[in-house]
């Protein structure tokens, strides 16, 4: 078995670089005469089963935009036969070639967003359902053989593909496969199972950033109430007993998006918190306070010296009344502050983009997205609840200003809408 020297040519492809090695054979990286570039897999002279496994590919799963495109083959000049394959993304930023597999992703970069990881696999599942839906099933999924063409997710590798219930050799990367898989005959062949688990398998090396064989082992640093809700779905497909695994790719990706939902609630129900949004809410005040001191030309009013008077040390409330209704308020609008500096966020936004010249994009359409944020803003403030979250914001900036006359107008404009919803709620009561 030769290998492959750059510069060598194969059927008019020029080779640029070895990137892969296995027990089938090499995989290349080569050119056309027109530079576009390939993946060029050779296959050693005993690899009949990558062979068959090609031919059953090409001829009837090539409409399935989920599989990595194979475009011909032919002969190397040693007998071998060779396909060609539309080749990964270069994740390299250099002359270096390094191909975008799920495998190099991880390795360089660590662990993805949750949100990212889902549509990945759900990409990788949809795929699934449609070989199992010709008959099929690939026996190799891992995240060596998932790769990324424009960006898209696509399986590689169809070696081991074949149809359902034909043979029961334990061929495949063992650590993907199921435990039946390995240490004996399956019942009935080859069936779609064996590539959820795999599918399974590969979203816990992912998630935990362990490899396979290191299952069930937790990854470190991970989120806990996450991980509970992530560990569900990967045990479920991982199961010993196969009866108790996702029967289809159909219900392996139901559960993808429960879970997704779970986690989205998770995070809004964490969003909520009055702590957590209260940070956020500073944050995006001081921002707005530094555009504001920069656009006028000014330093900063923010003050390391401390005032020579801080009303914002005397207390807020003199009646518990008040002060009931304000805690209230205060600790149940996680959505309202959201909302609110967003549309802070928004409106600075826009008004710099029109301060800003020369304007990247056409000035009517941003003074109507200008108009539209300001006239969301009314609206929000239109209410007494909207009243006490605007002015308890507006509060919180002057202090951070150490600004105390704006202090003591906006600590009267809340007592105000405190007092105002105070009534409402007590008219309420009343009716």
């Amino acid at each position: 078995m030769k290998i492959l020297s750059p510069g060598e040519t194969v059927d008019s492809l020029t080779v640029v670089s070895l990137i892969g090695k296995g027990g089938f054979g090499e995989v290349y990286l080569v050119r056309d005469v027109s530079g576009g570039r390939f993946a060029l897999k050779a296959l050693n002279a005993r690899a009949e089963t990558e062979i068959s496994g090609f031919i059953r590919v090409r001829d009837q799963l090539k409409s399935i935009d989920g599989l990595a495109a194979i475009h011909s083959a032919g002969k190397l000049p040693d007998g071998r036969i060779y396909y060609l394959m539309e080749c990964a993304d270069n994740l390299s930023a250099g002359n270096e070639y390094i191909p975008d597999t799920l495998a190099n992703r991880l390795a360089r970069n660590g662990a993805m967003e949750t949100k990212q990881l889902f549509g990945i696999v759900d990409d990788i599942l949809d795929a699934c359902e449609k070989i199992h839906a010709a008959g099929y099933i690939h026996r190799d999924i891992k995240p060596e053989n998932i790769i990324f063409v424009n960006g898209k997710t696509k399986i590689a590798d169809f070696g081991l593909t074949a149809p359902f219930g034909d043979g029961e050799a334990d061929m495949g990367t063992s650590a993907y496969m199921p435990r039946e898989e390995v240490f004996g005959k399956v019942k009935g062949g080859f069936q779609p199972g064996m590539d959820l688990y795999a599918v399974g398998k590969l979203l816990y090396c992912a998630y935990n950033l362990r490899a396979a064989e290191e299952y069930p082992a937790p990854g470190e640093n991970i989120d806990p109430a996450s991980y509970r809700i992530i560990r569900k779905i990967y045990v479920k497909a991982l199961h010993e007993t196969p009866a108790f695994r996702f029967r289809d790719a159909k219900e392996f990706r139901a559960e993808l998006r429960r879970a997704q939902i779970a986690l989205t609630k998770q995070g809004t129900a964490r969003w909520k918190s009055p702590l957590l949004w209260s940070a956020a809410l500073l944050l995006t005040l001081l921002a707005m306070l530094f555009f504001i001191s920069t656009r006028s030309g000014k330093k900063s009013s923010v003050s390391v010296q401390k005032p020579i008077d801080a009303p914002w040390e005397e207390r807020l409330f003199t009646d518990d009344a008040d002060h009931e209704i304000y805690t209230l308020v205060t600790q149940t609008s996680g959505h309202g502050m959201d909302e609110y500096a967003k549309l802070c966020g928004t409106i600075w936004r826009l008004q710099n983009e029109l301060d800003s010249p020369p304007l990247r994009r056409d000035g009517a359409v941003i003074r109507r997205e200008l108009a539209a944020a300001q006239k969301e803003m009314e609206k929000f403030t239109a209410t007494d609840r909207g009243n006490i979250i605007t002015a308890n914001a507006d509060l919180a900036a002057a202090q951070i200003a150490n600004e105390p006359e704006k202090y003591r107008i906006r600590k009267r404009q809340l007592l105000d809408a405190v007092r105002n919803y105070r009534k409402t709620l007590s008219e309420k009561r009343g009716q």
